[in-house]
């Protein structure tokens, strides 16, 4: 699931496509959607109005090729100015909150390849935007304070994989435990950084069906052991697997116990685990 942020780009000699777009749009019918729940809750939008929203979201901090991007595909896909100004619209929301937008973009791209109704494609917009935002407020909780610019993008990373916790089923209680018991380092960066690898954890095996308040105990087994990083993420997933497959987790954290607490060091329980498994990596959780 790797997502390479998108970066403006120059159009000497020729009209940018988004120009083109919004052209179109002004000078089109808006197109109309049958009513229902939507992120939000505004009048329909026609061409004047997305030139508008726009350029707010510009303001706002939108990446001008992810606004090209989406509307350009939006448009070809056949939505309609309400629809495309609901886009604009979330994506400013989330920008001027400080919350992710690559989280966003890509459920909006999705739903676009996959030809989705307008109104699913607005369910999953409401979905991951409260969801957003309440991990957002989680984040902010754990971490208080005014943050410096320079961890910003260090608290989205925490807020997107925060976000994907949820989703696969981690309490909010339980992922608020995880963000204050496991915070280190010295600076806001290294703080916010160091709850990846136990977040991520705690989801890979959540979401195989271990209870949260288990998941969390084997998480603070493998930091006691010294499991950090990329190290304590591929256990994680290696255990997750195996209950996958019918493996007993209870017997699984007490050999991974065991073993930590006799001097073996967490990346060689690692590799006992894939070649037990036969190999593999972990696939899951959004992108570091």
């Amino acid at each position: 699931m790797k997502r390479k942020p998108m970066t403006s780009r120059s159009r000497r000699g020729a009209i940018p496509p988004i120009l083109l777009l919004l052209a179109a749009l002004v000078i089109s019918l808006p197109g109309r959607m049958a009513s229902g729940q939507t992120v939000s809750e505004a009048s329909p939008a026609s061409g004047a109005d997305i030139g508008a929203l726009t350029a707010r979201a510009r303001a706002a901090g939108v990446m001008i090729d992810d606004l090209d991007e989406l509307l350009v595909r939006g448009r070809e896909a056949g939505l309609s100015d309400e629809q495309l100004g609901r886009f604009v619209d979330t994506l400013t929301g989330l920008s001027q909150d400080g919350l992710p937008l690559k989280p966003m973009l890509d459920r909006m791209r999705q739903g676009l390849v996959k030809k989705a109704s307008p109104e699913r494609i607005d369910f999953a917009m409401t979905k991951l935007d409260r969801r957003l935002r309440e991990s957002g407020r989680l984040v902010d909780v754990a971490f208080p304070g005014q943050l410096p610019v320079s961890a910003g993008e260090a608290r989205r990373h925490l807020i997107d994989q925060a976000s994907f916790a949820l989703d696969q089923g981690v309490p909010p209680a339980a992922l608020s435990t995880t963000l204050t018991e496991f915070r280190s380092g010295t600076t806001p960066v290294e703080q916010l950084m160091s709850t990846r690898a136990p977040l991520l954890t705690l989801t890979s095996l959540t979401a195989e069906g271990l209870p949260p308040d288990q998941g969390l105990t084997f998480v603070r087994e493998l930091h006691a052991g010294g499991a950090r990083g990329p190290v304590m993420e591929e256990i994680g997933f290696s255990v997750a697997q195996a209950i996958k497959h019918g493996a007993d987790p209870m017997r699984l954290r007490e050999e991974i116990k065991n073993a930590l607490n006799h001097g073996v060091p967490p990346g060689q329980v690692l590799l006992n685990l894939r070649d037990r498994q036969g190999g593999g990596k972990n696939p899951n959780g959004p992108p570091p």
